[in-house]
């Protein structure tokens, strides 16, 4: 698989995938969710697991904010989160610089995230003046309701250590670490049984979170920020 924004490294029943646009702190552009699509209908399935991660100093900065924003970014982000919910494959984000938007929604989708000191995962979409359409509800999956609204309602980042403690992330080690901890994670997971982990991730993505429920979540986002708009307009 040949992509122009995302690097494919094959290993023993695992892969690293990692986003590949430095120049833009990895920014997600329409170019890269597509591939991220492509990649995700290709792979279902084939590895025990999947490395996500960024190039250089940074994990991704979110949707490419150059471009026109839309529907159609808000229905390429969810649809790239369903799709690793419900992969058969196990994703781990190993997290080597900073979270934003669309970054904390991999991290969350993802089924393990690893990460270092110095990271920071943050939702600042309020600044933007709009409700953090998919960050906000897939962190609310697996995050306290309070440090979830300090993250919306203030836009401010957390620290990796404070991701940690609310279970947004695994395990914070050092720099030099992370891919290692990453790898060796992934090389554990292709020891057992893929159809057992399959199985296993199935459930854990059914109960208490299905798709249903995370379809409901994306219609009171859209109409939220509709809500948004129109009161802007009225102003």
């Amino acid at each position: 698989m040949d992509y122009e924004y995302l690097l494919v490294e094959e290993f023993d029943n695992y892969c690293v995938l990692t986003m590949n646009r430095p120049e833009k702190k990895n920014a997600l552009n329409k170019k890269m969710r597509a591939e991220f699509l492509d990649f995700l209908a290709r792979s279902n399935g084939e590895y025990h697991a999947v490395i996500l991660t960024g190039v250089d100093d940074a994990f991704t900065s979110g949707l490419d904010l150059s471009e026109a924003r839309g529907l159609d970014s808000t229905m390429d982000m969810w649809s790239i989160a369903n799709n690793i919910y419900d992969s058969e494959t196990l994703f781990i984000a190993a997290v080597n610089g900073h979270a934003r938007g669309g970054g904390m929604t991999l991290t969350n989708a993802c089924d393990f995230a690893i990460t270092h000191p110095g990271v920071t995962f943050g939702i600042p979409e309020i600044g933007f003046g709009v409700y953090a359409t998919i960050a906000g509800p897939t962190t609310q999956l697996v995050a306290p309701k309070k440090l979830v609204s300090q993250m919306v309602l203030t836009g401010k980042p957390i620290s990796a250590e404070m991701a940690e403690r609310a279970f947004l992330v695994n395990q914070v080690v050092e720099p030099d670490q992370l891919m290692v901890e990453a790898h060796n994670l992934a090389r554990e997971l292709t020891k057992l049984e893929r159809a057992a982990l399959a199985a296993s991730k199935k459930g854990l993505n059914t109960l208490p979170f299905d798709e249903s429920m995370r379809e409901q979540g994306k219609m009171l986002t859209i109409a939220l920020n509709g809500q948004i708009r129109e009161s802007m307009n009225k102003g």
